[in-house]
């Protein structure tokens, strides 16, 4: 009897230490700027509607065939800790990272050649400061990419997202194009 009690008394305390690290980190996100799509066991993902929008080239030509987008994924603590060990093996500063919570992705997304384009990648804390941030510059072919990859679905929903509120984009990229040029 005390056999089983003490066994039922180590797996509570295992099951305890294991749920709370498994929550994804506090990173408030804004329902009024940030559209969430899906999550992964690991990552909650979410894109920008207040800032989508349409390239503007340099004489201020709207084309509408690529789509500019903000994109924010926060982790859960398994997530956290791969970042951060893959920061060691590298010999990388992990200084801040204990606050880890997330990223934020600038996407380009060619709406006619079925590519994405990962601009800017920024590492985030619960208070949404860059931790680190790079230019991966990783372009990726939706057309190869499985229909059932979390990135494939992500990138399919900011499409259909961009499709049902054209005229809304368009507003917004024109209004952008006019402050770039009036300055």
């Amino acid at each position: 009897m005390r056999k089983n009690f003490f066994l039922y008394f180590v797996v509570l305390v295992c099951i305890g230490l294991i749920l709370p690290r498994t929550a994804f980190a506090e990173l408030a996100i804004s329902d009024s700027s940030y559209k969430w799509v899906q999550s992964s066991a690991r990552i909650n993902y979410y894109f920008n509607t207040s800032e989508i929008r349409f390239f503007v080239d340099d004489t201020g030509r709207v084309d509408r065939n690529i789509l500019l987008v903000k994109t924010v994924k926060s982790f859960d603590w398994l997530q956290i800790q791969d970042i951060v060990e893959k920061r060691n093996w590298k010999g990388l500063d992990t200084v801040g990272y204990e606050n880890l919570a997330g990223s934020a992705e600038d996407l380009i997304i060619d709406l006619q050649h079925q590519t994405v384009f990962v601009k800017t990648y920024t590492e985030l804390d619960t208070n949404w400061n860059a931790l680190d941030s790079s230019e991966p510059n990783r372009l990726c072919d939706l057309t190869k990419l499985s229909t059932k990859s979390f990135d494939h679905i992500f990138y399919e929903e900011i499409i259909k997202y961009a499709a049902l509120h054209q005229a809304e984009l368009q507003d917004r990229s024109i209004a952008y194009a006019a402050k770039l040029y009036t300055k």
